[in-house]
């Protein structure tokens, strides 16, 4: 389980879990991001912690997300 703190609504990505190509979400309409968002995406996307979680858990996931 990753221990890191994400707030509302980049928080959100750590349970989406894989997806493939061809059906990657609109994360703009469906989160509501704004250019405040940035900063808390890069975190994550850059997150060693996410980056190397269990290969089975849904946070692993969340940086390609991000």
């Amino acid at each position: 389980m990753v221990q890191t703190i994400y707030s509302a609504p980049v928080d959100a990505l750590l349970s989406l879990g894989e997806t493939h190509v061809h059906k990657w979400p609109d994360y703009l309409k469906q989160f509501n991001w704004t250019a405040a968002d940035i900063p808390e995406l890069i975190r994550m996307a850059t997150d060693s912690e996410l980056n190397w979680a269990d290969s089975e858990s849904l946070e692993v996931w969340a940086p390609v997300h991000a």
